[in-house]
This record gives C-alpha cells, sequence and structure tokens, in this order.
C-alpha cells in the first residue's frame, strides 16, 4: 500500500494542494495538551505543525515528509486554501440530487472520487465557495423536503478526506456558477420558509444555557469570529458570507440544545468582526432573526 505521506507529498508539489494528516476522519493533534483538551486549531498556541486542523495544512513537501506522524492514516486536503470546491455526496438521495443538476447543466463534467466508505462520492471543481452542509436540522419546516439533501458542499474553511479512489477520472473543472445560484435558490426557499408558531412568537430566545461540554460555545465563537476576520471585503458577497457563519453558529446549537445559546457578549463579538467587513449592524440582526427562524427558534431581535 501507497504511505500516506508519500501521497500527501505527492498532491502537495504535483497539484500544489495544502495537505494535512488525519488520523480517521479527524486532523491529527499532535501534542499531549491538544489532544486533551480536543479545542479546534483555531484556537491552539503550543506552535505544533499537526495541531491546527486545516490551520495546520501545508504544501510544503519538505515538511510532509520530516514532519508526517506516525499514527497519521490519512490524507486531508484543505479545500479553501487549494482553491477547491468538493460537492461530497452521501446516498442514493445524494446522487439524485445531483443527477438532476447534471441534466439542467448546473454540474458539469470533472474529476469524481469514490467517498472512504464506498457510498457516495466527491466531485471536486477549481475555485473557492462558501462551505455549506446542505442537510437540515431536524426543527426545519422543510425538513425532510427535496430541500433537506445529504450533500456538503466543501470549500472556504473545510477540509476533505483524499480517498485515492477515482470513480471518473477527468481534468477539475472549473466551479459552475450555476451552482452558487442554485444554491442561493434554495437558501432563499429555506429563508422564507415559516412555521406559524415561530412568526408570532416575540418572545426571545433563551440564552447561556449551553447544553454543550464546558467551552464549546467559547470556542465555537472564536473559529467564527476568526472565519469572519479571513472573509476578503473585496470579493462581494460579505452579507452571504456573514449569513452562513451565523447560520452555522445557530443550526449547531438548535439541533442539540434547541435554543439560541449565545451570549449577549459573545454576539457583540460576532457583531464587532461583522461591522469590520462592512456589515451593517441592523442587516447583522436580520441575518440573527432569519438563521433562528430557518431553524424554528423565535428571533432574537423581533425582526
Amino acid at each position: 500500500m501507497t504511505r500516506a505521506v508519500d501521497v500527501a507529498v505527492d498532491l502537495a508539489a504535483g497539484r500544489g494542494w495544502a495537505v494535512m494528516p488525519l488520523s480517521g476522519k479527524g486532523p491529527v493533534r499532535s501534542c499531549r495538551d491538544c489532544r486533551q483538551d480536543r479545542h479546534h486549531g483555531a484556537d491552539c498556541t503550543c506552535q505544533t505543525q499537526w495541531c491546527h486542523g486545516f490551520y495546520g495544512a501545508t504544501t510544503d513537501s519538505v515538511v510532509l515528509d520530516q514532519h508526517w506522524p506516525h499514527d497519521a492514516d490519512g490524507v486531508g486536503i484543505a479545500t479553501g486554501r487549494s482553491n477547491l470546491v468538493v460537492v461530497d455526496v452521501d446516498g442514493a438521495a445524494g446522487h439524485e440530487w445531483v443527477t438532476g443538476l447534471a441534466r439542467r447543466g448546473v454540474l458539469t463534467p470533472t474529476l469524481m472520487m469514490r467517498s472512504a466508505s464506498g457510498a457516495g462520492y466527491h466531485l471536486y471543481y477549481a475555485g473557492a465557495i462558501r462551505s455549506r452542509p446542505l442537510r437540515l436540522a431536524p426543527t426545519h419546516p422543510l425538513a425532510g423536503t427535496s430541500d433537506d439533501i445529504p450533500v456538503d458542499i466543501k470549500s472556504r474553511g473545510s477540509y476533505v478526506r483524499w480517498t485515492g479512489t477515482i470513480a471518473t477520472d477527468r481534468p477539475i473543472a472549473p466551479v459552475p456558477v450555476a451552482l452558487e445560484d442554485e444554491l442561493d435558490a434554495r437558501q432563499a426557499r429555506l429563508d422564507s420558509a415559516r412555521r406559524p408558531s415561530t412568526t408570532t412568537s416575540s418572545a426571545p430566545a433563551r440564552t447561556g444555557r449551553c447544553t454543550h461540554a464546558p467551552g464549546y460555545l467559547d470556542r465555537g465563537i472564536q473559529m467564527a469570529v476568526e472565519t469572519l476576520s479571513q472573509i476578503d471585503p473585496s470579493g462581494g458577497g460579505v452579507h452571504s458570507q456573514v449569513y452562513g457563519v451565523i447560520r452555522g453558529i445557530v443550526r449547531r446549537h438548535a439541533g442539540t440544545c434547541g435554543q439560541d445559546c449565545v451570549t449577549g457578549g459573545q454576539l457583540d463579538a460576532l457583531g464587532e468582526a461583522a461591522r469590520g467587513l462592512g456589515e451593517r449592524p441592523a442587516d447583522f440582526q436580520r441575518a440573527w432573526d432569519n438563521a433562528l427562524t430557518e431553524s424554528a427558534l423565535p428571533p432574537r431581535f423581533g425582526r
């Protein structure tokens, strides 16, 4: 079998992709403090190369060859840093969605890799868009509909495991503009979906009672602030990217805690980072309420 480090060097040197070691499905954490703390790579201050998730991915073949950890059994590709958009398709329902887009010309032929499980596949495109899961929280009004799709879009701020199993060997095509249009249209449908109980409620969402492990929410907010700080406002689409970050936080807690767990101080930190991109406070608040409504939670600001 080809060693994972040899694959990593080949992808970095041959394709120019930023890669990192994986252990199972997740990034390797090299130092004991990181392994025990299980904090996110964005929070790490240990200065160890492989303790930072996709933040530690590199194209440096020397670093890969000399410092590859012995317990790594896979190679991760930092999709955003590698200028990649990977459509991660799972199962028959995901395949049906992709096939429908292909028939309409929304998705074009490109490199297809089998997933590690063999139950799905990855479509590789060149470019960068906002990462997003297309699965919906069980509490969402459109859960179980055609807009609830077992597909993940992995690009900025994400990574994918390189499986090495080619399903269809083609050159990597540019990401179709029509794909972003399709995703934006779907998002508009999600935003407009309302449950009567959420549209009539004016009670603020509960905050500060997160059911996750201590520190989970703080680390999530820190990661979100860092993600916002990496957005390039000159590239356009700032509001949609800010909304994507907000939506990710709200969905994570709506699906498990059933509430808006973010405290006032944490919300201020997010709002300040968004304002640094030119996002107006009123738009930020409206986006937060839209994300809450999408997850069947009452609005926080009553907008």
